[in-house]
């Protein structure tokens, strides 16, 4: 949230797809929710990762594989492989895209949205809603807050 804040200002929304997905939310609070300077940490919202997901299946089915996780070729799989990782990575992009609607409404306005994480590549890449993707996000607000206190 500090590297996001700096960079590009508030209203801004970090996403960081590991092993769970987090969404951080920076900017004023809306209206009755709370005080806070532009730049103030709102909140967020975790959901598992998208190889959670995947690995929940295949350890919990008798059939269903590990799959590596990667773009799908379409959207309708010509295999067992191919459906699940159509149905995993176009699935969570709309999960994705459901979740950073519904934090736009409650702040009242559209943030800059940043991907960090193992799987930001990958999903961000089939999200226009994703502005920008940073693998060393978090490195980069560790940095900037040591620098702050030196």
């Amino acid at each position: 949230a500090v590297a996001v804040h700096e960079a590009f200002g508030a209203p801004a929304v970090v996403i960081d797809f590991g092993t769970a997905v987090t969404f951080d939310v920076v900017g004023v609070p809306p209206a009755g929710r709370g005080t806070g300077a532009p730049g103030s940490y709102l909140g967020g919202v975790i959901a598992p990762g998208l190889a959670s997901l995947t690995d929940y299946l295949a350890d919990h089915t008798a059939l269903l594989p590990h799959i590596d996780l990667v773009e799908p070729k379409s959207a309708i799989g010509k295999s067992t492989t191919e459906a699940m990782r159509a149905g995993a990575v176009i699935g969570y992009r709309g999960m994705i895209r459901e979740i950073l609607a519904a934090v736009t409404v409650e702040l009242g306005g559209d943030p800059r949205v940043v991907a960090t994480g193992g799987d930001a590549g990958l999903i961000a890449a089939g999200l226009r809603e994703i502005h920008e993707v940073i693998p060393d996000l978090t490195l980069r607000g560790i940095d900037l807050i040591g620098r702050r206190n030196l």
